[in-house]
């Protein structure tokens, strides 16, 4: 890795500091970041609004045995063919093209995958939300300090969730467009388990700002990406994310139980 030094401003210093980067190695993340996104002209996002990654050709996969994952983990990931993965309480559960949801094996691979040790210490207990709206703000209120991530978790009793399958295509030629459900469904009075993502501007390179929700019902079998949701009686655990794991296909192909992942504060 190449090492550069850059000469910032005070305000300039003052505003990574405002970002959260609390240290030499965050605040040098942050500003690689900025001049990666920088650079790069054409970021082109799949499904920016509710899927994290930035779309990429490279076709380097890693089977789920490669990770190392444990109870408390959780994320989301995509597979080759363009499957949503949503990875909660370490199990990798595919969502397939009519929102069924089904657990991965081992020999199968993801070419995506963020994932979260999950320890929150911010809690919301039996609150409602009439729409997605009302979710982010009860997000941000949890949320409250500038991060540059942030992951949430809240578990209840949905009155309705409007969902996807997949994230929508924003590049016609893929070569796994039209294969899976785009379009959104409802699917109501369903007991489960939504986890979302938060992640900051200075990160756009890897990551779309914004939340990211994702749903899997509490006996596995139904989920997808939330669109919209309505519910009453709603536990929210979140907490700041200082060990993001990712892997994307440009990352070194992990031996069975060590993911190459970079971590991230």
């Amino acid at each position: 890795m190449k090492s550069l030094a850059v000469d910032v401003s005070n305000s300039a210093y003052d505003s990574l500091l405002g970002a959260g980067a609390v240290d030499q190695t965050a605040m040098s993340r942050l500003v690689e970041a900025a001049i990666v996104n920088y650079v790069r002209e054409d970021v082109s996002w799949i499904g920016a609004p509710s899927y994290p990654f930035r779309e990429t050709w490279n076709h380097a996969l890693n089977s789920v045995s490669a990770f190392s994952i444990n109870y408390n983990d959780l994320g989301v990931g995509i597979t080759a063919t363009r499957e949503t993965v949503v990875i909660l309480e370490g199990r990798f559960f595919r969502v397939s093209s009519k929102g069924v949801t089904i657990e991965m094996e081992e020999r199968q691979e993801v070419r995506h995958a963020m994932i979260v040790t999950f320890d929150a210490e911010n809690l919301r207990n039996d609150f409602e939300v009439s729409g997605i709206e009302e979710l982010v703000d009860r997000c941000e209120k949890l949320r409250a300090a500038k991060n540059i991530f942030y992951a949430l978790r809240v578990d209840g009793e949905f009155r309705s969730l409007t969902l996807r399958s997949a994230p929508c295509p924003q590049v016609p030629q893929h070569p796994a467009a039209g294969q899976h459900s785009v379009h959104p469904r409802i699917v109501e009075n369903v007991e489960g388990t939504l986890i979302g993502i938060w992640s900051s501007r200075f990160t756009s390179n890897i990551c779309a700002p914004g939340y990211h929700f994702y749903f899997v019902s509490r006996e596995r079998e139904r989920g997808g990406v939330v669109i919209d949701c309505s519910a009453s009686g709603l536990r929210m655990l979140g907490m700041p994310v200082t060990n993001l794991r990712l892997l994307g296909p440009d990352s070194p192909r992990p031996e069975p139980g060590k993911e190459s992942m970079g971590e991230t504060d």
